[in-house]
C-alpha cells in the first residue's frame, strides 16, 4: 500500500469513527465539548467529502427515520419532535447550535433528503451564528449556482437583527416594502408564496426572485464587507431582507 493510499484510508477512517449512531450519546458530546451538533436523518450522506477541517467544530450523529429515543416512560421518534419540525417528518439533515449561547439548543439549520449532496452539505459547515432562517438564507446565497458575493463577509449582528425585524413588519403586514430607515447602504427585500414549503425551498425560491430583478441582483452580488439576512413568515407567505454594508 502506497502512503497516499494509507492516508487516505487513515483519513476514512477517522471522519467514519466520529460519526455517532446513538443520539444521547452524540448531544452530550457536543454539549460538553462546546460545539454543534449535525444530525443525519437517514440520508446516508458521506461526511468523507467534506474538509476535515470544518468538521472540527462538529459532532456527527447518524440515525434512521424512525430512531427512537424513550420520553417519559415511551418511546417516540426523535424526528417528531417538536427541534425537529422544520424536517417535515421526513429524511434529512440538521445542525443543533450546542456552542452559541444566543442559539443554544435550537435547530439552526436544515436540509432536506433532496439536498444531501456534496456542495449542499459543504456549505453548512461554514455558516455564521444566527437563527435557522438567517442561516437557511446565507445558505440558500452560498448554493446558488453563480455564487453571489454578498454573504461572503462578516455577518453582522446589527445588519442581522434589521433584516429580522424588517422580515417581520412585511410578514406581519402581508406586504413587501423597504424599511424608511435602514443600517448599511443597501437593502433588498422579496416575498415568496411558498408558506408550506421547506425552510431550504423558501429561501432558495427567495434567493432566485432576487435574481430576477437587476438592482437587487447587483446588489447581491456585491463583495459588502458585511452583511445581514433574514426571513419570516405569516403562515401564507414567506417575506425576506437582505441589508449589506
Amino acid at each position: 500500500m502506497t502512503a497516499t493510499a494509507c492516508l487516505a484510508l487513515c483519513l476514512t477512517t477517522l471522519v467514519n469513527g466520529r460519526v455517532q449512531t446513538d443520539y444521547y450519546h452524540a448531544y452530550r458530546e457536543a454539549q460538553r465539548s462546546g460545539k454543534m451538533l449535525v444530525i443525519d436523518f437517514g440520508t446516508g450522506f458521506d461526511f468523507n467529502t467534506v474538509d476535515a477541517k470544518k468538521l472540527d467544530g462538529f459532532v456527527l450523529c447518524r440515525v434512521p427515520v424512525d430512531y427512537t429515543i424513550k420520553t417519559e416512560g415511551k418511546q417516540t421518534r426523535l424526528i417528531d419532535a417538536p427541534a425537529f419540525d422544520c424536517l417535515q417528518k421526513q429524511s434529512g439533515i440538521v445542525v443543533v447550535d450546542l456552542q452559541e449561547k444566543t442559539h443554544f439548543g435550537e435547530t439552526v439549520s436544515v436540509l432536506p433528503q433532496r439536498y444531501s449532496a456534496a456542495g449542499y452539505v459543504d456549505a453548512l459547515f461554514d455558516l455564521p451564528v444566527g437563527s435557522i432562517t438567517q442561516r437557511t438564507l446565507t445558505w440558500a446565497f452560498r448554493v446558488h449556482q453563480e455564487r453571489p458575493a454578498c454573504v461572503q463577509g462578516v455577518a453582522d449582528l446589527t445588519l442581522m437583527q434589521h433584516a429580522d425585524r424588517q422580515s417581520t413588519v412585511q410578514a406581519q403586514s402581508n406586504s413587501m416594502f423597504h424599511s424608511s430607515n435602514f443600517p448599511g447602504s443597501f437593502e433588498i427585500v422579496a416575498q415568496s408564496g411558498s408558506g408550506g414549503g421547506n425552510l431550504a425551498d423558501v429561501a432558495i425560491e427567495l434567493v432566485n426572485t432576487w435574481r430576477g430583478s437587476a438592482p437587487h441582483w447587483g446588489a447581491a452580488t456585491t463583495a459588502w464587507s458585511s452583511y445581514g439576512v433574514d426571513m419570516q413568515t405569516n403562515g401564507g407567505s414567506w417575506f425576506a431582507t437582505g441589508v449589506f454594508r
